[in-house]
């Protein structure tokens, strides 16, 4: 009897060590990171990630129109339109802010100068 109860004391004792180091490794994986679908041909492509808070969101880019849309996830509720805006200037370089270097006039030089040398 007690060599029963060695041997079944025994394998409850592996099936929870073994319990505890599988939760202790799901415990580090992380979650799905940001993550894109790009159907460029289409002029559409899809982005998951989070913002501030931990929320989860949908970007939607429409690469024809320049357009660039965010839904944030809401449960079993689905998704919900959180904004869009036209993003054609956003990759303009206006002005660095004031005190660094080089302005847009310096720039414009440096690359006119590179120009000339060749």
């Amino acid at each position: 009897m007690q060599r029963k109860d060695t041997v079944v004391i025994g394998l409850l004792g592996a099936a929870v060590g073994l319990l505890l180091v599988l939760t202790m490794q799901l415990g580090s994986v992380r979650g799905a990171q940001g993550q894109t679908a790009g159907a460029t041909d289409s002029g559409w492509i899809l982005a998951t990630g989070t913002v501030a808070g931990n929320s989860c969101v949908c970007f939607l880019f429409d690469t024809k129109q320049s357009k660039l849309g965010m839904y944030q996830a809401r449960g079993a509720k689905g998704f919900e339109w959180s904004g869009m805006r036209l993003v054609t200037h956003d990759f303009a370089v206006i002005e660095y802010p004031a005190g660094q270097r080089p302005s847009v006039e310096e720039a414009s030089k440096m690359g006119k100068d590179k120009d000339k040398k060749k």
